[in-house]
């Protein structure tokens, strides 16, 4: 194969998995906000104590999206890396990380002070925006070669 023929080559893989990719990112903020304006409708009082003594913050819109984003894109970011260092493995170990953060992340809402409906809120936002990521990433990651 000529130093051409693999440049084309790797650039049409890179074309072919940035589109779905950020679809991804962008299924995980659009959920986000649905979530954020459902629990919204329902009553659902969105403000946190993180217990560092500054009282209870309202959760915004804009924080969720931007949440859901940066975490997907995190997720993109550590799956480029183990596609480029660690190829015949990195669908498999980017999917056990991801499961493992997906897990830590559904735990964290309980940790704050907030009214139940906002912690369960909470929960099925990390849960929702962690699924569509894990799922949608995995999907267009390279498989194993061999």
């Amino acid at each position: 194969m000529t130093t051409n023929t693999r440049l084309a080559a790797t650039s049409s893989a890179t074309a072919s998995t940035w589109r779905p990719r950020l679809l991804t990112v962008l299924g995980a903020a659009a959920g986000a906000a649905v979530l954020f304006l459902a629990g919204k409708a329902g009553g659902v009082d969105l403000a946190v104590d993180q217990r560092d003594g500054r009282g209870p913050v309202d959760l915004a819109l804009g924080s969720f999206i931007g949440s859901a984003a940066g975490a997907a894109l995190l997720g993109w970011a550590l799956l480029a890396l183990l596609e480029k260092f660690a190829p015949a493995a990195a669908r498999k170990i980017w999917t056990a990380v991801a499961s493992v953060v997906l897990l830590a992340s559904v735990a964290l809402p309980f940790g704050v002070e907030a009214t139940s409906g906002t912690k369960i809120l909470l929960a099925l936002a990390h849960l929702a925006v962690g699924l569509v990521v894990l799922l949608g990433l995995r999907r267009d990651a390279h498989p194993a070669r061999g």
